[in-house]
């Protein structure tokens, strides 16, 4: 009897497993059909790029000389072409698939599939790359309205450590000084005679 139900227990799991597999490699399938829609690559590659230009906005505005802003752009360059080569859509595909099947039920992705191939659904991916555009110079002139008010916050923040550490030297220094004072002004008896020196 209890061999019995460990079998039909066995595949039970089995079966479970089996078609787990199966829903998944399905809804695997089904987000690299969204993906296709979506044109999440050009629209990955898009938004790279357009953090690139406004990198390169922002240095030609936060450096004052020729030569330092050259030497900015030319690491700026190096800097996105790594970033251009880890951020690649083959190193990302697999794992946003797996994170999209993980979050969307079949019936979801069906639905986002049907509504992407629609007119509208065109009309919103073809358009993003127009708002994200138009996002960027907002985007851009409030990342430079913050700078100064984080360069005082953080410099205000260095002065606050500094004059801290400060007083710490000076309180530890103190300390070692009033330890001195107290050993010479109460001295130890002599551990022989056991008789406390003369002041």
């Amino acid at each position: 009897m209890k061999k019995i139900f460990v079998m039909i227990f066995v595949l039970g799991m089995v079966v479970n497993l089996s078609a787990t597999t199966v829903e998944l490699a399905k809804k695997i399938d089904l987000v690299n059909k969204l993906m296709k829609v979506t044109k999440v690559e050009e629209q990955m590659m898009n938004s790279l790029k357009m953090v690139k230009n406004m990198q390169k906005n922002m240095i030609n505005q936060l450096t004052g000389n020729i030569k330092d802003r050259e030497s900015a752009l030319k690491i700026q360059q190096k800097s996105f072409e790594l970033v251009m080569k880890e951020f690649s859509w083959n190193k990302f595909q697999d794992d946003f698939a797996k994170i999209y099947a993980e979050v969307f039920s079949v019936k979801e992705l069906e639905g986002l599939i049907a509504f992407y191939k629609s007119d509208l659904g065109q009309t919103v991916i073809n358009k993003m790359p127009l708002i994200q555009q138009k996002l960027m110079p907002l985007i851009q002139k409030k990342v430079m309205q913050l700078i100064p008010k984080l360069k005082k916050a953080v410099e205000k923040m260095v002065a606050k450590e500094k004059a801290k550490a400060v007083a710490r030297k000076q309180a530890a220094t103190k300390q070692q000084v009033s330890v001195k004072t107290d050993k010479k002004s109460n001295p130890k008896p002599d551990q022989k005679t056991g008789a406390t020196p003369k002041k």
